[in-house]
C-alpha cells in the first residue's frame, strides 16, 4: 500500500483549513448581519433616501458580494474531474486545461474580492472622518483606483503565465512562469495598512476628547 508522502499530506491540511476558516468567515458575517438587522429596518429603512442612506447600504450589503465569491472558490475552485473517452495523454490535457481554466476564473474572484474589501474600507474610513476627509479622500481614492487598475493587470500577468504540462507528463501541475502574485500581496497590503492607519487616528482623537470630557465632568 502507497503511502503519501509528507509534503501531500500537508498540502491537504492546509486547504482544509482554508476551506474551514472561509466556512468561519462567512458565518461571523451572516450572524453580525442578522443581528443589527431589526436596528437597521427600524432606523434606516423608513429615512429619505440621500447620500448617508446609500454610503449605508452600499457598505452593508457590498460585503456579501466578497464571501458569494469565496464559497464557489472554496467549493468548486479545485474541482476534479475525470475524461475517461479520452486517450491517457488526451484526458490529462484536457483536465488540466480545465483546471487551468478554473484556477484563472478563480483567481480573478479572489482579486476582484480583494478590491471589494478595500472599497469598503475606503467607504468606512470616508463614514468616520466626514467632511473634514473630503480632499484627503479624493487623493487616496484617486490612488487606490489606480493601484486596483495595477492589481488587476497583474493578476492577469500571474494567471496568464501557467501552462499545461507538456506532451508526456501526466498530473496537472500548472506551471507559473512569474511570482507577479506577491506584487498583488503588497498592494492590497498597503491599502489596508492606509485604511487601518486612518481609522486608528481617529480612534485616538475621539479618545482624547473622551478624556477631556470626562476630567471636566469629574473635576
Amino acid at each position: 500500500m502507497s503511502v503519501l508522502s509528507p509534503s501531500v499530506v500537508e498540502s491537504f491540511v492546509h486547504i482544509r483549513l482554508i476551506n474551514c476558516t472561509a466556512i468561519a468567515a462567512v458565518t461571523v458575517l451572516i450572524w453580525d448581519y442578522l443581528i443589527l438587522l431589526p436596528d437597521e429596518v427600524a432606523l434606516v429603512w423608513p429615512t429619505s433616501w440621500n447620500i448617508s442612506k446609500y454610503l449605508f447600504l452600499l457598505n452593508r450589503y457590498l460585503a456579501f458580494v466578497d464571501p458569494i465569491m469565496l464559497i464557489y472558490v472554496v467549493m468548486f475552485g479545485d474541482d476534479e474531474k475525470v475524461f475517461p473517452a479520452y486517450t491517457p495523454y488526451v484526458a490529462d490535457l484536457t483536465h488540466c486545461i480545465a483546471l487551468g481554466l478554473r484556477t484563472h476564473v478563480s483567481d480573478f474572484i479572489v482579486a476582484i474580492g480583494f478590491i471589494l474589501g478595500q472599497c469598503i474600507l475606503i467607504l468606512r474610513a470616508y463614514a468616520v472622518w466626514g467632511k473634514q476627509f473630503n480632499r484627503l479622500y479624493a487623493v487616496i481614492f484617486g490612488i487606490y483606483l489606480g493601484s486596483f487598475g495595477v492589481s488587476l493587470w497583474t493578476v492577469a500577468k500571474y494567471v496568464g503565465a501557467t501552462g499545461a504540462p507538456a506532451l508526456g507528463m501526466t498530473g496537472c501541475t500548472l506551471f507559473f512562469k512569474n511570482r507577479f502574485g506577491w506584487f498583488d500581496v503588497a498592494l492590497f497590503l498597503g491599502a489596508e495598512f492606509i485604511s487601518a492607519l486612518l481609522m486608528v487616528i481617529k480612534a485616538i482623537q475621539h479618545c482624547e476628547i473622551w478624556v477631556v470630557l470626562t476630567r471636566q465632568i469629574m473635576f
